[in-house]
Formats: C-alpha cells, structure tokens, sequence
C-alpha cells in the first residue's frame, strides 16, 4: 500500500500591511516548521507572503493547499481555489468579520476561527496568535482531511 499524501499547509503572512500583523509570526512559523518535521513527511509546511510571489506560483500553491492560514485578509480570497470537499482554511479572527467564513462555506471549505490575542479589530496594527493552539489546530484539521480522504476513497471504490 502507498503511503498517503502530506498534508500542505500554507500560512499567508501580513508583514508588510500596516493593519492585523501577527507579533509573534517568528514563534508561530517556527513551531509549524517543527511540527512539519516531527510528521516525518505526513505535513509539508509554507510560511508565504502572497504579495512577494508571482500571481502564477500563488494560484498554483493555493489551488493545492489543504490547509489555508492567515490573519483575517484579503489574502484569504484565494480560499475559492483549493479543491471542495476536504480542503480547510483557518482564520486568525478580526472581531465582526465573517467574509471568509462565508465565502468558504459557499466555495465548499471547511473554515474556523482562531482568536487572537488582544481580540483584533478592523483597525488593529498587531495581534499575537495563540501559538499552541494554532499548532493543535493543524493537527486537528490533518486528522479531519484524514478521515475526509478515507472517506473519498472508500466511495471511490465502492462504486468501481
């Protein structure tokens, strides 16, 4: 039997935004780029900045991206690329937005908040990310695109 494919995480940075950068991003990409080796290949971690990548390589690393993550965004956007079904996105909340919460729903996305630390508003400069949480986050959303693939499959053969 093959081994299964990684899980591909993708962070969308807001480093050079004025407005909602996570202070603590250094802390959080390191503990995800650690995660990714202790998975021993099961995740395969990228920390971007959408604005610094070709509009060619971006739809090509969101279109395949299980697992979107950012600070609440436009970037968040390209959640209308990743395949329906088993695909999810997670969001560093900004308090009363909810675009991306409907526009994954209405693109067949999974979607959940993550609270930021102060709570973030329109108009925030800075929160910092609940670093563990963030982490068991990830691990969650793998073992939920887990059992969606098993799922998918054992459909797949049932029909053949």
């Amino acid at each position: 039997k093959s081994l299964p494919p990684p899980f591909r995480v993708v962070y969308m940075s807001r480093s050079k935004p004025l407005r909602r950068v996570m202070a603590n991003e250094k802390d959080f990409i390191a503990s995800l780029e650690t995660l990714e080796m202790e998975s021993d290949g099961g995740i395969v971690f990228s920390a971007v900045d959408p604005a610094e990548i070709p509009i060619g390589d971006q739809l090509k690393l969101f279109s395949t991206a299980d697992l979107l993550m950012a600070p609440h965004g436009a970037s968040l956007t390209w959640l209308v690329l990743q395949p329906p079904t088993c695909s999810q996105v997670i969001e560093f909340k900004a308090t009363g937005n909810y675009h991306y919460e409907n526009l994954a729903h209405y693109a067949g996305v999974s979607h959940r908040f993550l609270e930021a630390r102060p709570p973030m508003a329109w108009g925030s400069s800075t929160f910092n990310a609940n670093v563990p949480g963030a982490v068991e986050a990830v691990v969650a959303a793998k073992a939920n695109w887990e059992e969606c693939v098993k799922e998918i499959e054992w459909a797949r053969a049932a029909l053949l």
